[in-house]
């Protein structure tokens, strides 16, 4: 039943189990459903049947509850079991449902997403493809390729068959994770969204909190049950920033670590979702877990377990994630060491030469997800992946330290402590993180100073004096090149550059690597006259115009020097073209008479096509012109 109070949060029924259904007999049923609520709702009144409509409906409903609306809604249908799936499963090993998913390649040989025989478009090529969702969560990057158990709807995808208003309500994923959500086919689905900020998620929860502050102290994880929707613009009201999005088949939503989001659909559709998380998502899941142990709610996996495996497997971190990981660790350090030796020193017993069993540090397979389920502390449900506390009156209950004294009534010499990683342990992977850190950093460096050395020397040759020859042109031959381009196209005949000049109005789409020589970018003849409209700078394009020389000074002392020798090359052409007329002229006068004239004297010679090149020997002798 829905609440009457305009706004407030409406929270439905726990889900039950509805009819059982084929994809078929769902299909039918769903596409029915709409029919007829367009047929009542929009055809006999005249209406047109939009997604404005549809969503004004909708919360008008969930609102006010003028009108009950039952839906069946086929959600979290598991892919492995039911026998079929959204997408192709992969026959290499990404996909970790196959049933031969370990028999065909390692992941170490399987990583390479250019395998030439998976051309875009092919079977192959979608069964094998990294956006597949069955392949996602096993993609390199993502931290629980080393989770080798499968986990339905975290890295085994859930299906969605869906109907009109069919529901999913506010949310966010289990232990912060990402998620990826497809949408194959159908009717669209509206989604409303929170970032996983401080003020998106708990400017949420408070709002949650705030209007249904009984019910939580029942059921302290409500929000957790994904039963409860409410309007956005209760969350407007509170100052929560809040998105919203209507998604089409074919496309794809992700969501990021702690977003809660929401939504529904307009009409009879199929989507499928899976989780993933990058190392980046380490300390976000450390937020999840310390949240989790304050409602006793489980996690899916244990983050121990997977901050632990993460710091095995250095080289497929960044720099950002390893300080993540070295400040988890840090803080792991801190509370194991204080909580162990407060422990020891009230006479706890601890024995180190107990034989426990060895954990497997590199991947968490079903063997070490079964053991993990059996050591959760019994107050707060976390799971004690580096040491518990049991007691010698219950061979199966155990706590994680901070609750050592909640286990039982026992005195606590009658109590002991398991160790399954010492403090040295933890204490040598962050060792090891923060070497890695180090060493990055050093590669950092040296590459920026690389890149400043290449930077100097670049700017030493858009200056004009970078070839060794003091003429500034990049051809080291001591002599001044003047070339002119079209403003419309032209295609360099160098094989290092192959671009297009753009238009005088259009930013040039290509710049000059640092091995082209500025004379073979412009060695075919254009058409004479017209004037360069490209300038070249520490391989960067830079813009032409006023604007862009005043914003970048060396690029105003290229544009003088290239405007004067442009200037200078047109004064060169027309004394040249005068010259030759000149010459007709008083070849003509010869011809036509028989007074002998004195031998003209020339100024300079007929400038040649371009390339023109003037050597400084010639310029001296035409009186420096050019």
């Amino acid at each position: 039943p829905l609440l009457s109070s305009p706004l407030l949060p409406q929270e439905g029924i726990a889900f039950g189990n509805g009819k059982m259904y084929t994809p078929a007999s769902y299909q039918a049923y769903a596409s029915e459903r709409s029919k007829r609520w367009k047929e009542e709702m929009y055809t006999k009144k005249g209406r047109e049947m939009t997604s404005d409509a549809l969503e004004k409906e909708y919360w008008d409903i969930v609102e006010t509850g003028f009108l009950e609306s039952v839906v069946e809604y086929g959600n979290d249908i598991d892919t492995a079991s039911q026998g079929f799936n959204g997408f192709p499963l992969s026959e290499t090993g990404r996909s970790i449902n196959h049933p031969h998913n370990r028999t065909k390649k390692t992941k170490s040989e399987n990583d390479d997403d250019d395998d030439p025989q998976n051309q875009y478009g092919s079977p192959e090529f979608y069964k094998e493809c990294w956006w597949n969702l069955n392949n996602i969560p096993q993609a390199p990057g993502s931290v629980l390729r080393h989770v080798e158990v499968p986990l339905n709807g975290v890295n085994v995808p859930w299906l969605y068959m869906g109907c009109l208003f069919s529901s999913f309500c506010w949310h966010n994923e289990d232990n912060y994770l990402y998620s990826i959500n497809y949408h194959h086919a159908g009717g669209p689905k509206q989604w409303y969204g929170c970032p996983g900020t401080k003020k998106g998620a708990e400017g949420l929860e408070n709002v949650f909190k705030r209007h249904l502050h009984h019910k939580l102290q029942e059921t302290p994880d409500l929000l957790s049950h994904i039963t409860t929707m409410f309007s956005p613009r209760l969350l407007q009201l509170a100052s929560v920033p809040v998105c919203k999005l209507l998604q089409h088949p074919g496309e794809f939503v992700v969501t990021f670590p702690r977003a809660y989001h929401g939504g529904f659909s307009m009409g009879p559709n199929i989507g499928e979702a899976v989780n993933f998380a990058t190392p980046e998502w380490i300390s976000h899941g450390v937020d999840a877990n310390e949240y989790y142990r304050s409602i006793s709610r489980e996690t899916v996996f244990s983050q121990d377990r997977l901050t632990f495996m993460t710091a095995h497997y250095l080289e497929e971190q960044s720099i950002q994630s390893l300080v993540s990981l070295a400040d988890v660790l840090n803080g792991a350090i801190k509370e194991e060491t204080l909580l162990r030796s407060n422990l020891i020193h009230n006479k706890i017993k601890f024995d180190d030469s107990i034989a426990l069993p060895k954990l497997n540090v590199k991947k968490c397979d079903n063997t070490e997800a079964n053991y993990d389920d059996k050591r959760c502390c019994l107050i707060c449900q976390h799971c004690c992946f580096y040491s518990a506390v049991c007691c010698s009156c219950h061979h199966t209950n155990c706590v994680c330290l901070r609750h050592s004294d909640k286990l039982c009534k026992c005195a606590l010499d009658e109590k002991f402590l398991l160790v399954w990683v010492s403090i040295e342990d933890l204490k040598q992977k962050k060792k090891d993180v923060e070497d890695r850190i180090r060493q990055l950093r050093d590669v950092e460096r040296h590459i920026k100073k690389i890149g400043e050395e290449r930077a100097v020397k670049r700017a030493r040759v858009g200056i004009g004096d970078g070839d060794g020859d003091g003429d500034g042109d990049g051809d080291g031959d001591g002599s001044t090149t003047t070339a002119t381009t079209t403003t419309t196209t032209a295609t360099s005949s160098s094989s290092s550059s192959s671009s297009s000049i753009q238009s005088p109005n259009t930013k040039p789409s290509f710049s000059l690597s640092s091995s082209t020589n500025i004379s073979q970018l412009f060695a075919r003849e254009t058409a004479p006259g017209a004037r360069q409209n490209l300038i070249y700078h520490m391989n960067k394009t830079i813009p032409t115009g006023p604007a862009g020389r005043d914003k970048f000074p060396l690029a105003k002392m290229n544009a003088a020097v290239r405007i004067k020798r442009e200037e200078e090359s047109e004064n060169l052409q027309k004394s040249n073209s005068i010259m030759s007329s000149m010459q007709q002229q008083q070849k003509k006068e010869i011809s036509e008479s028989p007074v002998k004239l004195p031998k003209p004297q020339v100024a300079a010679p007929a400038a040649p096509s371009l390339p023109f090149v003037t050597t400084k020997k010639k310029e001296e002798e035409s009186g420096g012109v050019g």
